[in-house]
């Protein structure tokens, strides 16, 4: 519809994390306007880099960013210096261009940003971004639900969790779905599902050599999670889920494996087993500082995937999973992400938790400042058409 409504070349689209951006087609936020994984690393372009990102935008009108509460004030500034620099256009925000964000307020913050909704920005650059999202017009909401359109019930309880109203039924109804109340048949249909935990237990040096283990333990069969961008139009994406479906050693340096013959399920390129998706996977190798030391590791850009924080959940339809939301919400919308991850309520098993851990989220600070920050944005024009929207800088909720 956007291509016969807008024309082909007319629009860009990019979302926070290669899940998001695999889901519409578009790309990443770094990738799309190359950005560095730290705003202070910022710089313009230069060269062909520059030159590819005037040619990339030079018929381009419109910017579509979806899962808009992952992106942070400062990311939303370094957007508005690369759409000013690929358009020459430097008076007017983001080059002049027609900028829609999309997805919903409840969901997690940026992890390392300031969210959109913040009233404190530590940083210029983040000050920059949050005048940048007051000079949006408005917000238009669309109310229907499609992961969870089959189970209404559960769909009332999660708009309950994520505007911080659950009531005492509520509970009584997720409390259903205790692990310690279900019977031991139906325990057994969740041994291979997902477990989704608030914090990751080890805090290694992975995130520092972009997603690569020190250790990592592999077997044929194991869940594994992709922990790199490969092949993105493909769905080769950080957080894509799949499965080891063997090891290949090569005889001349037995040390370590040559490749991983890995089966991710939405993978849509060409596949090395008919009717299977198994692509191969190589070791890559990444460098980074810490503490003045120059460091590199060489390593299979995946995980283990038998549980993964609920941060990393964002964005995933699950058919099951056995959620665990920790004593605190020490991110606002974790609860809310981590109970949305599946269908209906029956798709989950739940670690047990007191009522008042739900009660509580009336009290975060964070609520307050997103109801203040949307109904700043909320729009008197009501729901329109995709002509009404492009007449403004909004926001659809």
């Amino acid at each position: 519809m956007l291509k016969k409504r807008l024309g082909p070349d007319s629009y860009l689209i990019g979302a926070p994390t290669g899940v998001a951006a695999v889901l519409i087609n578009g790309k990443t936020l770094h990738s799309l306007f190359k950005l560095p994984r730290n705003s202070s690393d910022f710089k313009e372009l230069k060269g062909e880099a520059a030159r590819e990102l005037a040619n990339m935008f030079e018929t381009v009108k419109y910017l579509i960013l979806d899962e808009w509460s992952m992106c942070g004030c400062a990311t939303l500034s370094m957007i508005d210096e690369r759409c000013k620099q690929a358009t020459g256009n430097y008076e007017e925000d983001f080059g002049g261009l027609y900028v829609m964000l999309l997805g919903d307020g409840k969901q997690l913050p940026p992890v390392n940003d300031a969210s959109l909704y913040s009233k404190i920005q530590n940083n210029d650059r983040a000050r920059k971004g949050k005048l940048l999202i007051n000079n949006f017009k408005g917000r238009f909401t669309l109310s229907t639900s499609h992961r969870q359109q089959g189970d209404h019930e559960f769909l009332k309880i999660l708009d309950n969790v994520g505007d911080a109203n659950v009531s005492d039924e509520d509970f009584k109804t997720l409390a259903s779905r205790f692990d310690y109340k279900i019977s031991s048949e139906e325990k057994q249909s969740f041994e291979d599902a997902i477990r989704l935990f608030s914090k990751k237990a080890d805090r290694a040096t992975s995130d520092k050599a972009e997603g690569l283990e020190r250790y990592l333990y592999l077997a044929k069969n194991c869940k594994i999670m992709l922990r790199s961008n490969l092949w993105l139009e493909k769905g080769l994406v950080n957080g894509a889920m799949g499965r080891i479906h063997d090891v290949i050693f090569d005889p001349a340096c037995p040390d370590m494996p040559a490749v991983l013959l890995c089966e991710f399920e939405n993978y849509t390129g060409p596949s090395l087993i008919p009717n299977l998706k198994v692509v191969p996977i190589k070791p890559v190798l990444k460098s980074w500082s810490d503490k003045g030391q120059n460091c590199t590791r060489f390593q299979f850009p995946v995980c283990l995937a038998y549980a993964v924080s609920i941060h990393k959940s964002q964005g995933m339809t699950l058919d099951k999973a056995v959620v665990n939301i920790g004593p605190s919400e020490f991110a606002f919308g974790l609860s809310y992400v981590a109970f949305s991850r599946v269908r209906k309520l029956s798709d989950m098993m739940i670690y047990p938790f007191l009522s008042q851990r739900l009660k509580s989220l009336s009290l975060i600070p964070a609520l307050q400042h997103r109801n203040d920050f949307m109904n700043l944005k909320d729009s008197s024009t009501g729901p329109g058409s995709l002509n009404t929207f492009f007449k403004i800088q909004l926001m659809i909720q």
